[in-house]
């Protein structure tokens, strides 16, 4: 690995972002580009106080994205609750998508902390079944990075659901531009499923 690139005063700024984005998650890169000194390494991003001694805040890591494997399955298993719980339905559901290629996780420094799952048919077009992130690591932009890799491999146009009391899933929809298109009820008592779509 060759030295890293130290970014600092008005060079770690957002329109500089494209250069870090590769290497750290976005949400990290949105809530401290403006006041932090940004060191980029081949693998990860060390934030750095942006006055005074250089000192170390945290380290974010790469998240890479991948096609599930046997052994990649299992861990998965191991952070969903409803696997956790015995739920033969859900570990089923994840080991028929594995088998049929229609499953993704997301991995940092080898922990698998996150996965998607394209529906088998959807009135021919993609559907995201699941997306879930390992309750240990939320709100670090994992999920936002599983919801771009289907796109990217889905796209144009593409459809999910979740809860109508599922907030923090909705929100992150919307924070990546797809539009509700419809409701339905009846799935699970009092908790209507919300419908979304993008079309890129």
């Amino acid at each position: 690995m060759g030295w890293p690139r130290l970014l600092t005063g008005p060079y770690a700024t957002r329109r500089h972002l494209p250069l870090a984005r590769s290497r750290i998650t976005r949400a990290y890169a949105r809530r401290h580009a403006d006041d932090r000194a940004l060191l980029i390494a081949d693998d990860s991003a060390l934030l750095l106080a942006a006055a005074g001694p250089a000192k170390v805040v945290f380290m974010v890591s790469a998240t890479a994205i991948v096609p599930v494997t046997t052994a990649l399955l299992v861990d998965c298993l191991a952070f969903d609750h409803l696997a956790v719980s015995d739920s033969d339905e859900r570990s089923g559901e994840l080991a028929s998508a594995a088998a049929q290629g229609r499953m993704r996780v997301a991995k940092v420094d080898d922990r698998v902390v996150g996965y998607s799952v394209l529906a088998p048919w959807f009135f021919g077009a993609p559907f995201l079944t699941l997306l879930y992130v390992d309750p240990t690591v939320r709100g670090r932009g994992i999920g936002s990075q599983l919801l771009e890799d289907f796109e990217r491999t889905q796209g144009p146009h593409m459809f999910t659901s979740t809860n109508l009391t599922n907030a923090p899933m909705q929100r992150l929809l919307q924070s990546r531009q797809w539009t509700p298109c419809g409701m339905l009820t009846g799935l699970d008592e009092g908790d209507p499923e919300i419908f979304f779509v993008k079309t890129l």
